[in-house]
């Protein structure tokens, strides 16, 4: 069943200033622990993004992405877990300004994805934690709309060693 059908798809390209990406996915921000002293890009932080675009990230940026803490406070996986968890304030956010607003938080289903995209003016999702977990989670869903990622928003994944699933050892 392809959920992702609308005017607008989750897998469309997203324009964001002079910018397209290829999808309306954005790996929302992780400390990584890989950059050198002085904070500067290094290899492994090349081998992670790459692994990320192998995977269908659409792209690794900035925007006014609506997102917060749930640390301890919400269970995000699972049955009767919570996703879009910021969806309504980014909602309103999305029709007061003119640039795009990126939704980070509980993101977890292409069908409930699909459904902000077609009733809201968010205009991409930003994953964090299930793409620790699952590098190819964008490309998995492009196959498979229906597809639950493994995550367990368990917030084991930011060692100090760098960002990677407990669910991989």
């Amino acid at each position: 069943m392809d959920v992702c059908k609308g005017e607008r798809r989750l897998f469309d390209e997203m324009q964001m200033g002079s910018l397209v990406a290829r999808n309306r996915f954005v790996r929302a921000a992780t400390y990584e622990g890989a950059a050198d002293a002085a904070g500067r890009i290094t290899p492994e932080i090349m081998r992670i993004y790459r692994e990320l675009a192998r995977g269908g990230v659409g792209t690794i940026v900035d925007a006014i992405e609506v997102s917060g803490t749930t640390f301890g406070k919400v269970k995000i996986a699972g049955p009767g877990g919570q996703h879009g968890l910021y969806a309504s304030y980014a909602a309103k956010l999305a029709g007061r300004v003119g640039i795009p607003v990126i939704l980070t938080g509980g993101n977890r289903l292409c069908a409930e994805m699909q459904e902000l995209l077609d009733t809201t003016g968010i205009t991409g999702f930003g994953l964090a934690r299930p793409l620790a977990s699952e590098p190819d989670l964008i490309a998995r869903w492009e196959r498979d709309a229906s597809y639950e990622p493994r995550c367990v928003s368990c917030s084991r994944c930011f060692p100090a060693a760098g960002t990677n699933c407990v669910l991989d050892r």
